[in-house]
């Protein structure tokens, strides 16, 4: 939403994703929502608020546990999330929620990082959680595409979604055509569950041929993909010395992607009835 001094043109409209920084507003706003969520521990549940921020300081903050105090900790987490380098800051905003999951739950975590993907959509920040990581996807549509599949899919095409989930939120050694791969990958996992042809070639023919609910435009246009992605130079041979994947590439893959896995299972789910 447009305020008040961006209709008049005092202040800019950010219209670019941040995908290699996190701007002052949306900092303090991840950092109000750690600080309410330990306030709040403080107040209801004392016992559970200290091993939290224990938990924090040695282990998001990387400190000695013998040097703890609840007050270190919150300077530092703040300092972090405020005034450190933007990976820094993302680091301590992804473990913090891992801290919430080891100490209070899935749930707990669950609906941090809920909150956390609002503020950082607000902020059009590059990066959403998705399960339990920070991964390089600019909106939530795409991020509830991903996580629909991995939910919904069987275990091979599960493992090959959350490889490249894992792939994609390291930031330190970004390996994008790796992602691209186990993306598809986990189509053909999903293909081979319905039509039990070991390649995705194979197996969208055979989706064809046994006249499953799939638009045959869309079968023509994953026999296409398949054809892109298993040339000599194909991202699925990850053959480093083959084409380049950029991160548009290769969360455009990811996202394309889950949406087949999940269109795949309905069509599993129709076929069983």
């Amino acid at each position: 939403m447009v305020n008040f001094g961006q209709r008049i043109g005092q202040r800019p409209v950010r219209e670019v994703v941040q995908t290699d920084s996190v701007d002052d507003s949306t900092r303090v706003a991840l950092w109000n929502l750690m600080h309410r969520i330990e306030s709040s521990l403080l107040h209801n549940q004392r016992l559970r608020a200290e091993s939290v921020m224990k938990s924090l300081w040695a282990t998001t903050l990387e400190r000695p546990s013998d040097e703890y105090s609840w007050t270190m900790t919150e300077v530092r987490l703040k300092k972090t999330v405020l005034d450190a380098d933007w990976v820094s800051a993302l680091e301590v905003v992804e473990g913090f929620g891992d801290v919430l999951n080891a100490n209070l739950g899935e749930e707990s975590g669950d609906e941090y990082r809920r909150l956390a993907n609002e503020i950082l959509a607000k902020g059009l920040i590059g990066y959403r959680f998705i399960g339990s990581e920070l991964a390089a996807v600019d909106d939530d549509q795409s991020a509830s595409e991903i996580e629909k599949a991995i939910d919904s899919s069987s275990n091979a095409a599960r493992t090959h979604l959350e490889r490249a989930v894992s792939l994609l939120a390291d930031r330190q050694n970004p390996q994008y055509a790796k992602v691209a791969g186990e993306a598809v990958l986990a189509v053909e996992a999903a293909v081979h569950d319905l039509t039990g042809k070991k390649t995705l070639g194979d197996g969208v023919k055979e989706l064809g041929k046994r006249g499953l609910p799939v638009h045959p435009a869309i079968l023509r246009a994953w026999s296409a993909m398949y054809g892109y992605t298993s040339d000599a130079g194909g991202i699925r041979h990850a053959n480093i010395n083959g084409e380049e994947v950029d991160a548009a590439m290769a969360v455009y893959l990811l996202v394309t992607c889950s949406a087949f896995v999940n269109l795949l299972a309905k069509v599993a789910s129709v076929t069983k009835k």
